[in-house]
């Protein structure tokens, strides 16, 4: 029996992932104390375990081969990638943190439950060795025979399978607190097998509430005394950054080679040269297109390249600079008012010579190194200073909620942003690369989530107020319908009609359908349907947040004991394995919040 539940907690071992030869990483890398800084041989540290470059590397390039080969361009995307290194992570951060605990909890397997698992239950690696086959198919006796050979070196198998045994039971022992109770059972039965059919009615507010009329104090005290239900007015936590963004690295003699082009250009242009010509002869973008952009508002183009544009009068062309794009000049053709939805706003007419530059690898290790040491910074001001010393673009952004975008970040924008609200003013992001270069972010001030002043929602409040009034009317007119109603079923569509509200009807649902016709609050809609019995045909008046339901019971079908019977060994089992797997992913995410986990790569990977 002992050894029936070992083999089934194996499985359940595999299934979450655990991989093999946990113990022996422990003793490969040793335990050790934390350091006050990242040594460039360590990329982390986990639960107090240093992880060595070297092993991380190696790991993280078997991955990457894998992926490779199967790869059907035989090439590697940068997403693909971090999602590699993020994959190496997490199964180094679980084989340390499952061989902490087997330790911790001293979880230990016999050399008898060794063997007798070994005998019962050769591992698949075993079966698949040609050494163990006859015929291409695994022969036990040839295995067993090997077994018990005294001269075969069983010693890296056994490791293997105590490992996955001591995990098997350390997984036991974590999931043990899982029960399955008879009701559980039979309302997950019911949840999809019983079906109601109902009449009913909803007495609805207005759908175009008024304002109120009430005086300041009466609205003000129901705003106070009801503040849950304003909490969609509530303003949430929000950061304000200072960005730093950097172009990718260029070697100072391709800058200068193409600084040179472009200052030919220029003086090509001011000796007399038509602009357009040039451009044709110079530009990487939209070459024969003469350099032409169409008009655009200032803020149309990239911060740079506007800038440049109105330091100088029309007719006049920029010295070269440098935008996300590459480098430019640009000529400043003309300037109009238009007229819009907001009104009056100026556009901008230019061309311009654009060379592109791929940024390259050649001491690039070293720029991102200079960047990184913005993570010195000691306060805001001096992160901006530092920023603007190694020639970032800095700018300050509006106040940022989670869900918004901080358009520099690209994609990293939800990441970036979240790390920014859970820390505090001056604290420096890690260096991220985008679309332009590379970015940094400092967090320059935080605003705490608030509920607005009534004096700030005054009008809500005043038509909220007036919906429930209406709510309540509603509500008192629906008790007298649901009163009657209940003395006279049959009469209850007459009964509708003198109210002036619709009968409307729901067939043949269960707990689990979604209902459609536009029924509100579903919840308490199916609550109260699959709680009428031909006795209490009629529900009571049940007030929702949107208007107020009185339910007739059509029909309902009786519970099939012979299915339920049948069903409920497969439903314990479902049952069973989803709470299994909420208690392992709660309890390991528990143990990935205490392990005190220092992730380096960022710091260290140039």
């Amino acid at each position: 029996m002992v050894m029936k539940k070992m083999r089934e907690y194996t499985r359940i071992v595999l299934w979450v992932v655990i991989v093999a030869f946990v113990g022996t990483i422990v003793f490969a890398w040793g335990l050790g104390g934390f350091k006050s800084g990242p040594d460039p041989n360590v990329v982390g540290e986990i639960g107090g375990v240093e992880i060595s470059r070297m092993y991380y590397e190696s790991l993280y390039r078997q991955e990457y081969d894998a992926a490779l080969q199967e790869s059907p361009d035989g090439e590697i995307s940068d997403e693909r990638a971090r999602q590699i290194h993020n994959q190496v992570w997490n199964r180094i951060s679980t084989e340390i943190l499952f061989s902490q605990q087997v330790e911790e909890l001293n979880v230990q397997v016999t050399n008898k439950e060794l063997v007798e698992f070994m005998t019962k239950s050769p591992p698949q690696e075993i079966q698949a060795n040609e050494a163990f086959q006859t015929d291409g198919q695994f022969d036990y006796n040839k295995y067993l025979s090997m077994m018990s050979n005294p001269e075969a070196n069983w010693l890296p198998i056994e490791s293997y399978v105590r490992n996955q045994l001591s995990l098997a039971k350390l997984q036991k022992l974590a999931l043990s607190p899982v029960y399955v109770n008879e009701d559980e059972i039979r309302y997950e039965f019911l949840k999809n097998n019983e079906e109601v059919s109902v009449d009913y009615v909803f007495f609805r507010p207005s759908r175009t509430p008024k304002e109120s009329d009430e005086p300041d104090e009466v609205l003000r005290e129901f705003y106070n005394n009801n503040k849950d239900m304003f909490l969609y007015l509530q303003e949430p936590p929000k950061v304000v950054l200072t960005t730093a963004v950097f172009f990718p690295y260029v070697p100072p003699a391709v800058e200068d080679s193409i600084m040179n082009v472009l200052n030919t250009a220029r003086e090509r242009y001011l000796a007399g040269e038509d602009f357009s010509d040039l451009a044709n002869e110079y530009t990487q973008d939209s070459p024969g297109g003469g350099g032409d952009l169409p008009w655009n508002r200032p803020e149309g183009f990239v911060p740079e390249f506007t800038e440049q544009l109105l330091a100088i009068e029309k007719g006049e062309v920029t010295k070269p600079f440098r935008s996300r794009f590459g480098y430019h000049i640009a000529l400043f053709e003309d300037e109009r008012e238009q007229e819009g939805e907001d009104g009056t706003y100026t556009e901008l007419k230019a061309k311009h010579i654009l060379i592109r530059v791929p940024a390259s690898e050649e001491a690039s290790t070293e720029y991102e190194y200079r960047i990184k040491e913005l993570k010195e910074a000691g306060s805001v001001s001096e992160f901006k200073d530092m920023a603007s010393d190694l020639g970032a673009r800095v700018s300050e952004t509006e106040p940022l909620a989670t869900n918004d975008r901080l358009t520099e970040a690209g994609q990293n924008s939800q990441e970036v942003l979240s790390w920014a609200l859970q820390g505090e003013v001056g604290d420096v992001s890690d260096l991220y690369e985008i679309r332009s270069g590379y970015l940094m972010v400092c967090v320059t001030d935080k605003i705490e989530e608030r509920m607005p002043v009534f004096e700030e929602i005054k009008k809500s409040v005043g038509m909220k107020y007036e919906t429930e009034k209406d709510l309540e009317r509603k509500y008192e007119k629906a008790q007298e319908f649901a009163r009657q109603a209940k003395e006279s079923p049959e009469q209850f569509n007459n009964l509708a009609a003198r109210y002036d509200v619709e009968v409307r009807t729901q067939e043949d649902f269960n707990r689990s359908k979604f209902l459609g016709g536009g029924v509100m609050d579903q919840a308490v809609f199916k609550a109260i349907a699959f709680n009428l019995t031909e006795d209490e045909p009629v529900s009571k008046a049940v007030k929702t947040e949107g208007g107020v339901y009185v339910l007739k019971l059509i029909d309902k079908t009786s519970v099939n004991e012979e299915m339920y019977e049948a069903q409920h060994d497969s439903i314990y089992q479902e049952l069973y394995a989803t709470k299994q797997e909420k208690l392992w992913n709660d309890w390991y995410r528990k143990l990935v919040e205490e392990a005190n986990i220092k992730d380096y790569r960022d710091l260290d990977e140039g």
